[in-house]
C-alpha cells in the first residue's frame, strides 16, 4: 500500500495518519490503551472529514484537504491481536450524496 489514511492507536494515544508520499498526522489524542480492553469502534469519512469514536465517545477528527478519491477498507493489526464481532463499510457516492 502506497497511499492510504488510517487510524493509528499507539499505547499512549490514537492518531489520523494519510500516507501520500510520506506520512502525515492529520490528528492525535491522547487514548491510553489497556491489554484485553474491548470497544466499539466508529471511523466516519465524509467529504474529507475524519471522525473516530469509541463506545460512542467522539475521541478525534480531522479535516483532509487533499482525500483520497478511492480506495478501500481494511484492517492492520501491528502487534498483538484483534477480534470483533461486526464490521461494516458503507460509501457514499460523491456525485449524488446516495448511500451504496
Amino acid at each position: 500500500l502506497r497511499r492510504w489514511i488510517g487510524v493509528l492507536f499507539t499505547r499512549s494515544e490514537v492518531q489520523i495518519v494519510r500516507n501520500l508520499s510520506g506520512e502525515t498526522v492529520l490528528a492525535r489524542a491522547p487514548f491510553p490503551q489497556m491489554e484485553n480492553q474491548t470497544m466499539a469502534l466508529e471511523i466516519t469519512v465524509a467529504k474529507g472529514r475524519i471522525s473516530v469514536a469509541a463506545d460512542g465517545k467522539m475521541l478525534l477528527e480531522a479535516q483532509d484537504d487533499s482525500p483520497l478519491r478511492c480506495g478501500g477498507a481494511g484492517l492492520f493489526i501491528g502487534e498483538g491481536l484483534a477480534g470483533m464481532s461486526a464490521w461494516h463499510v458503507e460509501a457514499e457516492d460523491a456525485g449524488t450524496g446516495m448511500f451504496f
